[in-house]
């Protein structure tokens, strides 16, 4: 029995087939890297962002702090001022009163 012989369209198409085929599984595997390298930049960027916000929370609270009024009348008190609170001002009455 006589072995089949290809034919050259034959060869040509196999070596097309296969070379699609590796290019393809290696295309396939260098994205796969990209989107690995991609994903670890993220999530080393979303952890940089959540140590910076927990930074600034921290800087919130300690300027709350600094900036309330016992610590200011303390710091005062300390330089030797007096706090007067004479900046409030109170309605007693309505406008309403008045037109009548």
């Amino acid at each position: 029995m006589k072995a089949y012989k290809k034919t050259p369209f034959e060869k040509l198409c196999i070596r097309v087939f296969t070379s699609v085929l590796i290019v393809t599984t290696l295309v396939s595997m260098g994205f796969g890297t990209f989107a690995t390298k991609y994903n670890r930049d993220i999530q080393t960027i979303n952890n940089e962002i959540a140590q910076l916000e927990g930074d600034i929370d921290s800087l919130t609270i300690n300027k709350q702090e600094l900036t309330s009024f016992d610590r200011i009348s303390d710091v005062a008190t300390g330089k030797g001022y007096t706090y007067q609170n004479d900046a409030v001002a109170t309605n007693v009455g309505s406008s309403l009163d008045e037109n009548q």
